[in-house]
């Protein structure tokens, strides 16, 4: 009997035990999950364009607040076509990065901890949320309303936070400025401005220049790729640094604007660089005199299995860049760099 006890005595404080750590445990959950501060770091947690949308996204218009040509702000439209995103100008089309515009779009679309605030409707326009004070961002996705009509205003005392709302809408945000460096960005940031865009250097198999007046001196020269580097006329023992570095910097120079001007081809007759590549490309640049500005208008011609085509583009060349385009033969000389 004795023994019996015991072991009731013993269950009994057993279960009290086990019920305890049940109540402490259940205590806990309470305090974790429903504990203000958790709750309100989940709220804050806030995406402005859903991934869905970013994927339907066919034109964006981004308008900076204080829109006005003479303080250097524009307004920006791109707009995909075809798979590819064009920047949208002056009622003409250029291609665009599409690296940037993926990554603005991606700025969007990443989640982040932007809190409610509590403010009356003047706050609006103290924040600069309101009419021109603000800036735009609208994402559309074919017809309809759009997927995205955000508002930008100011940045707060950090320097780090931005004032957000939607379009219409009376709930104000704060969270990081991911924003501003794109909507104050100029249009020429937006532009795929590559002459050529090959990213493989080693597809370049030959090379012929045809300097401008006044270039340097030689004439033609003529680049060829061989088993052990380059031969290049006019250089007695071409470097291989410099000449694959001469190859890398063709295919990926990059021009400093769009012009709106279309001359006729025959205006392009100051120079010009033929690159062959192994891939049955062949690019040609034509480079036009300069101008009063410094810069030349350039205007590239590619070929391939026969087929000739014409880029419906000019590009606006400074002249420091059409400098490193056309060297004397000293450049490509063999030098230390190029030993063993």
């Amino acid at each position: 009997m004795e023994n019996t006890g015991r072991k009731r005595d013993y269950r009994r404080r057993l279960a009290v035990h086990v019920a305890l750590v049940v109540i402490f445990a259940a205590l806990w959950l309470l305090l974790v999950f429903f504990d203000p501060g958790r709750i309100s770091s989940r709220k804050a947690s806030y995406a402005w364009l859903s991934v869905r949308a970013k994927d339907a996204a066919d034109r964006i218009d981004i308008v900076p607040a204080g829109n006005a040509a003479d303080a250097g702000r524009e307004a920006v439209t791109l707009a995909r076509r075809n798979g590819l995103w064009r920047v949208v100008r002056n009622g003409r089309d250029y291609p665009a990065r599409g690296g940037r515009v993926d990554d603005f779009l991606s700025a969007l679309t990443a989640r982040g901890d932007y809190p409610k605030l509590y403010s009356s409707a003047s706050s609006a326009g103290r924040l600069g949320l309101d009419g021109e004070l603000s800036s735009r961002v609208v994402v559309r996705g074919g017809p309809g309303p759009p997927l995205l009509d955000l508002l930008v205003g100011n940045v707060d005392s950090t320097g780090r936070n931005v004032y957000l709302r939607l379009a219409g809408g009376g709930e104000i945000r704060s969270g990081e400025d991911r924003f501003s460096g794109y909507i104050f960005s100029a249009p020429t940031l937006w532009y795929d401005l590559a002459l050529v865009g090959e990213a493989d250097a080693a597809l370049v198999q030959r090379i012929t220049v045809s300097p401008p007046l006044g270039g340097p001196a030689g004439g033609v020269r003529v680049f060829s790729r061989s088993e052990g580097g380059w031969l290049i006329s006019g250089v007695r023992k071409p470097g291989r640094a410099a000449s694959e570095n001469y190859a890398r910097t063709l295919v990926t120079v990059l021009a400093g604007d769009f012009s709106e001007a279309d001359p006729e081809d025959s205006f392009f007759n100051d120079g010009s660089i033929v690159i062959e590549l192994g891939n049955n490309r062949i690019y040609t640049i034509r480079f036009g005199p300069p101008g009063e500005s410094g810069r030349r208008l350039v205007r590239v011609f590619m070929s391939e299995g026969g087929e000739n085509t014409v880029f419906p583009y000019v590009y606006v060349m400074p002249e420091w860049t059409t400098g490193r385009l056309f060297r004397d033969a000293g450049f490509f000389e063999s030098g230390e760099q190029d030993a063993g």
